[in-house]
């Protein structure tokens, strides 16, 4: 159980919130993986043995807060679909450059060809 309460610490240090507070900032993950993350924070919270309650309240979805960032951007007054907000998220489209590796993978569209 002190791995728990190590791994517990290590994850508010991470998170950046301030140990002392009653809640923690904000974690977002993507909406198929949110109920997992809130009971895999709980689950450690509750066999580190500490005994206030789990500051790891605030998880959101990444698709929200994508859509609530270009919503307030004033760059546009329709709200994105969330199909089209979930494949950016996942899609590599950041670190992808053409004719970068060998033409077959570039034919794929394979970003991970260092050739």
């Amino acid at each position: 159980d002190d791995n728990f309460l190590d791994l517990l610490k290590r994850i508010e240090k991470f998170v950046g919130g301030d140990s002392q507070a009653v809640e923690m900032s904000p974690i977002f993950c993507m909406r198929e993986q949110r109920k997992c993350v809130e009971s895999c924070l709980d689950h450690i919270h509750y066999r580190s043995h500490i005994r206030s309650s789990n500051k790891f309240t605030k998880v959101y979805t990444l698709e929200d807060l994508v859509v609530s960032l270009i919503m307030q951007s004033g760059k546009t007054d329709q709200k994105p679909p969330e199909r089209q907000v979930r494949d950016s998220l996942l899609r590599n489209q950041w670190d992808y450059v053409s004719s970068l590796g060998c033409s077959f993978h570039d034919e794929m569209d394979c970003s991970c060809c260092s050739l």
